[in-house]
């Protein structure tokens, strides 16, 4: 990181500000006899972008720890990218007064010198003897976690049609035209009404960069090229439910419906696989599925 933090003694004698206001703090630490004993001046923390790791969290080391009365003070921090940022603050996780900003750099500026690849590594956060009574805490905490009942997420399907007419209003070559709600009777084989509510809307549409809904016409065809791809790779069926395929991934991977039969008004939702045809993600219900596709799930 490049320096972010420094003593006024530290800046050269006779320094002049041009700023009236700026010139007149430090001449009250630069009297003589001095105003004040000690002006710290800081800033941003800064890094190069070149040497950001390729993840959403990162350690930062200031220096060594400090002994103060008996308390340990960890000159350590922790950094996120502006999406984990931004996750945590909408689940309320962390505050805006917790968060301070980091400048990134392209390059180095005039003046500066790189010491990446220079300066040694820091010590490790925790020693072998911490991280071993921090496992333990772990454990007892997670065992203690699994014990509270836990709220349960529910989305109405009110609220994601809401949200998928206000994206196909922003986006609307990525939706097609809606079926409406009379429908010919052909089309329905098995399908939940609430996915036809989705179809009444928009009969197909990309809803990101990794989901497409096909529409009833290619739902067919979709369906007999999934189940002989099914056929082929297990003697028996694999899944605890019979899947309609009705969704395509950027990887070709699928996205299908549990079939409850006709009248069913809801149903599991899975990502299926295309390497292995294992179940990658379950949903329990399709108003959570719309909801996540709408709502950055695979950004």
């Amino acid at each position: 990181t490049g320096v972010w933090c420094f003593d006024h003694t530290q800046l050269k004698p006779g320094l002049h500000f041009e700023n009236p206001f700026h010139a007149m703090i430090f001449a009250l630490y630069n009297a003589s006899p001095p105003t004040f004993m000690s002006l710290e001046i800081r800033s941003y923390l800064r890094f190069l972008r070149a040497h950001l790791p390729e993840t959403d969290f990162a350690f930062v080391w200031r220096g060594g720890d400090i002994k103060l009365n008996g308390v340990t003070l960890r000159q350590k921090g922790l950094c996120m990218n502006r999406k984990a940022r931004d996750i945590l603050l909408e689940h309320r996780v962390v505050s805006e007064d917790e968060l301070e900003p980091i400048l990134i750099l392209d390059d180095v500026p005039d003046g500066c010198e790189l010491l990446d690849g220079i300066a040694p590594m820091p010590n490790p956060v925790f020693t072998p003897a911490e991280i071993e009574d921090l496992k333990q805490k772990l454990a007892s905490d997670w065992q203690k976690h699994l014990l509270v009942e836990k709220p349960v997420r529910a989305v109405t399907m009110k609220e994601v049609l809401k949200l998928l007419r206000r994206e196909k209003k922003k986006r609307p070559d990525d939706f097609a035209k809606g079926m409406g709600r009379t429908k010919d009777p052909s089309v329905d084989s098995g399908l939940p009404s609430n996915w036809m509510a989705i179809l009444s809307v928009s009969d197909g549409c990309h809803l990101n960069r990794e989901c497409t809904l096909v529409s009833t016409d290619e739902m067919a065809d979709l369906y007999e090229e999934k189940s002989e791809l099914v056929s082929s790779a297990f003697d028996e069926y694999p899944y605890d439910c019979a899947h309609i395929p009705v969704g395509t991934a950027i990887d070709g991977d699928w996205f299908s419906l549990e079939s409850k039969g006709s009248g069913a008004v809801d149903s599991r939702v899975f990502r299926v696989s295309h390497e292995d045809l294992s179940i990658v993600f379950e949903w329990d219900s399709i108003p959570l599925f719309l909801f996540d596709m709408l709502t950055g799930f695979y950004d």
